[in-house]
């Protein structure tokens, strides 16, 4: 019954581990655009869990490769991937066209710009054609198509996050939204905000924000340390009750990204004259 409802949204939790979630839909995103853009001779997984699902809802038709990310060595995979001569240096070089599906949420937040501008420096020319997050944002996924020896740059995501308010707070009046967003490479040029999936304002961005550089030690945002941004949200405008938050990056390149939705309860209470 919640499902037919217009503003039912993903729970944010579920009563099963984040590893059994995702792979299904990550598998079929991959094969709609394997069928809209080619099938390409490499399929690249940015993790070995990742590769082992990819592979598994693919009835291992093909072999799916792992780059060389810290969870299979965390997991002591890395040593059995090298062996199958499925890990990072099994790729190759006898392949022209591939695939690399990224599950961004596999990386702690604070390392996953850095592993992003490591993929780019080994896949020069990747092209990010799917962005995709299931689950109330507990597992994105990016889809690059790739290229043997491409040219540089390669497309980074933005990155973006809400320091207030925070999840299920309760608001009132004029209340304060307020982040950082940055991009490496070129930079952000805009952050809206969002109510419920529609835009509301823009944010004024390029506030001091000096934090986000000191933990994202590398980032080449030539916006730092200028990358916060605040907007003043008048609840009165909405209607009592939990509403969805989200954000929305809009980068000098012209890249734009949302983000997975934060829910607010506005207790404004009766309206006068109502």
């Amino acid at each position: 019954v919640a499902s037919a409802r217009a503003d039912w949204r993903p729970p944010s939790r579920v009563l099963f581990p984040d590893n059994l979630l995702g792979w299904r839909q990550a598998a079929g995103a991959l094969a709609e655009l394997r069928a809209r853009w080619g099938a390409g001779e490499r399929i690249i997984a940015d993790n070995f869990m990742l590769a082992a699902e990819l592979a598994f809802e693919g009835r291992a038709r093909e072999p799916v490769y792992a780059l060389d990310h810290p969870l299979n060595r965390k997991h002591g995979r890395a040593g059995q991937l090298g062996i199958w001569g499925l890990d990072g240096r099994g790729i190759g070089e006898d392949w022209d066209h591939g695939w690399l599906v990224v599950e961004e949420t596999a990386t702690d937040l604070a390392l996953r710009p850095r592993w992003l501008r490591e993929i780019c420096e080994r896949f020069p020319g990747a092209a990010l054609l799917a962005d995709r997050a299931y689950y109330g944002g507990r597992k994105r996924f990016l889809y690059y198509r790739l290229e043997r020896g491409g040219a540089a740059p390669c497309d980074l995501p933005a990155f973006a996050y809400l320091d207030a308010p925070v999840g299920d707070q309760r608001l009132r009046g004029v209340v304060e939204v307020r982040g950082w967003a940055f991009e490496d490479q070129g930079g952000v040029r805009q952050v809206e905000v969002l109510i419920d999936g529609k835009p509301v304002g823009q944010a004024r961005y390029g506030l001091s924000h000096p934090g986000v550089q000191t933990l994202f030690a590398g980032s080449t945002d030539p916006n730092h340390p200028a990358v916060g941004f605040a907007f003043e949200l008048d609840t009165g405008t909405l209607s009592d009750g939990r509403h969805w938050l989200s954000l929305r990056t809009r980068a000098a390149d012209g890249g734009i990204r949302e983000f997975d939705p934060v829910p607010v309860i506005v207790e404004n209470g009766e309206k006068p004259g109502s």
